[in-house]
Order: C-alpha cells, then sequence, then structure tokens
C-alpha cells in the first residue's frame, strides 16, 4: 500500500461552493473517507510601509467605534477611506479598511 499514498490531485474547483474535487492517487492517511480537505489561507500581502486593505461586510447592530476597534484604526480613518460623512452606516454595507501588519 506504500506505492499507493502519497498524491492527491486536484481535478475541479468549484467557486460557488467552495470545493475542491480530488483524485486519491495516494491515501498516507491524509484523509479518511468523508473528510474535507481545506485549502490553507494564503497569506496577507501588505505594502512596503507595512499597511493592507481589508474588506469588512456590516452586520446589523455594529458601529463604526467597533468596527474601528476590532481593526485597530480610528472612525475617522475608515470615514475618510470610505467617503462616510457622518457615522451613520447600515447593515449590509461593505466598507474598505486599512489595517496595519502587527
Amino acid at each position: 500500500t506504500d506505492a499507493f499514498l502519497n498524491t492527491l490531485t486536484l481535478l475541479k474547483s468549484s467557486p460557488k461552493t467552495d470545493s475542491l474535487i480530488f483524485s486519491l492517487d495516494s491515501l498516507k492517511k491524509i484523509a479518511k473517507v468523508g473528510d474535507t480537505i481545506r485549502p490553507k489561507e494564503p497569506k496577507p500581502v501588505y505594502n512596503a510601509k507595512g499597511y493592507r486593505t481589508i474588506t469588512h461586510t456590516i452586520r446589523n447592530g455594529e458601529t463604526l467605534g467597533a468596527i474601528a476597534h476590532k481593526y485597530h484604526t480610528t472612525v475617522s480613518a475608515i470615514m475618510s477611506q470610505n467617503g462616510l460623512r457622518n457615522t451613520t452606516i447600515r447593515a449590509g454595507r461593505i466598507l474598505k479598511i486599512k489595517v496595519k501588519k502587527r
């Protein structure tokens, strides 16, 4: 069985369902039947100054203050980056937030 144990071949990827279909050319205790195999999250890419821009979808009941605290930034920075004139926000809106590498 060791000859049967070393490679997973990606056959198909479905962005709609976030699933990957593999051909099992090997089994070396990588997974059992029925296990879900997920790819690793890509490492975030930061610019030369140590910042990257993320997106945040506002949830019901969230405030700019809470969002700013979560991402270690300020309410005024979020407002400026998103062209907001006041602190009134609505659930479902997507904010761009510049975050510094920690």
